[in-house]
């Protein structure tokens, strides 16, 4: 159910798109001649321009019952498969009736609406190959078939799609569908169209055709690059000797009764850019730093997208300025916005700038240091200060010279000898001191001195 809506939501979505590609539409629905996408080629390139002829002249519903599309070699009538699937596997059968064996078998694919330059898609075959029997309708023997790893393994490109817009295909009648339930008057669902050789044909598996690989299928892997809208596969089968004549005549039913085949591959939706994150391993910067800012997209299914470009901006380039790389320069203190931005789609990140730790304190420093220079500390010093200080200085005190005076009262000694008196009969004259002179030059240094500590305060003051 799920796929199913998907289906109709891109099929909606790719209506209302035209296909880029410059192409033509095929000119008619049968009797034409189309040419295959192959480098090499076509295998039976018999009109030498690599052409096979769809010649489609029989009954509205002739050709409709040899060939058909399966993703399981078990169920060879195959079914009607829809897939999200990039990358797969699925082939294309012959399950019996009629001549038994196609000698080649042309892939076609159609892609609906706008297609991307970058589009492609790798095809890789494998399968029986043999040279076409020249009797009507005959198969080949066992001998004469041989099992062909890798028949095409070639990747086609948007170049390749050179058949449309158109909403049918070549078949026995006009508007017959490209896909299974589509309705084919809508004119503007369109697909443009490539057909690829496959290189090898398709075999049932008989008494005679036995332990065939893949019971005589052809083995399809393909795997699609950027494909946005909606593929669909379709088989077509030549012959170089049937009962209707060379040409193509059989492709996979997708009307009327009868078993309904074929492979349809949903793509996967563009890639839209939805959010952008910013980045940085610091936010927090000092002045005069630098800071590089990251930013990456993401689509809507949260998957990083590469190779967006991005324009980066400061909501105040005051703080800082951001270069077109994201290399933020912090220029001044305080908060800014970083955005990156692509489109209307932008993603943010606050960034600060600050000094550097301690800047702040050392300013506020210097300008006390400044203050101070200015006005230093001027010492009062008072006059008893000054006096203490000069009277606490050491002042030797002059030695008096001896005076030679005679004591008074002293009667001369005659030779004749005299006992000895006692000491407390001894006299002894007081000796006489000079009064200390008064140094001249003290009131004269404590004048000095105070005058030079006022002198050295004045200094210190106007330093």
């Amino acid at each position: 159910m799920e796929q199913a809506i998907r289906s109709l939501l891109l099929l909606l979505a790719a209506c209302m798109l035209a296909a880029s590609v410059s192409a033509d539409p095929l000119p008619d629905y049968h009797q034409v001649y189309v040419q295959v996408a192959n480098d090499p080629g076509a295998k039976y390139d018999i009109y030498g321009n690599n052409t096979y002829h769809f010649v489609f002249n029989g009954s509205a519903t002739q050709g409709l019952g040899s060939l058909y599309v399966t993703n399981d070699i078990s169920v060879p009538e195959g079914q009607v498969t829809t897939t999200s699937n990039q990358s797969g596997t699925f082939y294309i059968t012959y399950p019996g009736g009629g001549k038994g064996f196609d000698d080649a078998v042309i892939l076609m694919l159609a892609v609906n609406g706008t297609i991307s330059n970058d589009f492609e898609i790798h095809i890789k075959s494998s399968g029986y190959d043999w040279t076409p029997v020249p009797a009507k309708s005959q198969k080949p023997a066992m001998d004469e078939v041989s099992y062909v790893d890798c028949a095409v393994n070639e990747t086609f490109t948007i170049t390749d799609l050179i058949y449309g817009p158109q909403t049918w295909r070549p078949m026995n009648c006009a508007d017959y569908p490209i896909h299974d339930g589509q309705n084919t008057g809508d004119c503007d669902n369109v697909f443009n169209l490539v057909f690829i050789d496959l290189n090898v044909g398709v075999l049932c598996e008989d008494d005679d055709l036995i332990n065939l690989t893949d019971s005589g299928a052809i083995k399809i892997k393909y795997r699609f690059e950027n494909l946005h809208s909606f593929a669909v596969f379709n088989a077509y089968a030549w012959c170089n000797q049937s009962n209707r004549g060379k040409g193509v005549f059989w492709t996979n039913r997708l009307t009327g009764t009868g078993q309904h085949s074929g492979y349809n591959v949903i793509g996967v939706a563009p890639p839209v850019l939805t959010s952008i994150t910013v980045s940085s391993p610091n936010t927090a910067l000092n002045v005069s730093c630098t800071q590089q800012f990251n930013a990456t997209a993401y689509d809507q299914d949260g998957d990083e997208m590469i190779d967006v470009s991005f324009t980066w901006t400061s909501s105040n380039e005051t703080v800082g300025m951001i270069g077109e790389n994201g290399l933020f320069t912090a220029l001044s203190p305080g908060n800014a916005t970083i955005t990156a931005e692509h489109g209307n789609v932008n993603g943010t990140m606050n960034v600060t700038v600050r000094f550097p730790t301690g800047a702040e304190d050392n300013e506020n420093q210097d300008d006390d240091e400044d203050i101070e220079e200015d006005h230093q500390f001027t010492p009062v010093i008072t006059m008893a200060e000054t006096l203490n200080e000069t009277a606490n200085e050491t002042v030797p005190t002059p030695t008096p010279a001896p005076t030679e005076e005679s004591p008074a009262n002293v009667t001369p000694t005659p030779n004749t000898l005299q006992a000895p008196t006692t000491p407390e009969a001894t006299q002894h004259p007081s000796p006489t001191f000079p009064s200390s002179p008064e140094p001249e030059s003290a009131g004269f240094g404590v004048l000095f001195a105070f005058i030079g500590l006022l002198a050295v305060a004045y200094l210190i003051k106007w330093r």
